[in-house]
């Protein structure tokens, strides 16, 4: 499972909610869907929603 990790705040309207992530939080990433957003959740029980991948860097996995 790999983690990203927000470099910048972003916000913006996605249909019926707002998107916000704030600098230093971390998420699950689910997929790489494209090089501008990325497909990401807050935890194993939320649903996905898309970051703005030069907003956000993937976080080496521990070994």
């Amino acid at each position: 499972q790999l983690y990203i990790q927000v470099e910048y705040d972003y916000e913006y309207e996605a249909k019926d909610k707002k998107i916000v992530i704030k600098q230093g939080e971390k998420y699950i990433l689910v997929k790489k869907t494209n090089d501008d957003w990325w497909q990401v959740k807050r935890d194993e029980n939320s649903k996905p929603f898309y970051v703005p991948a030069q907003y956000v860097k993937e976080i080496p996995r521990k070994a």
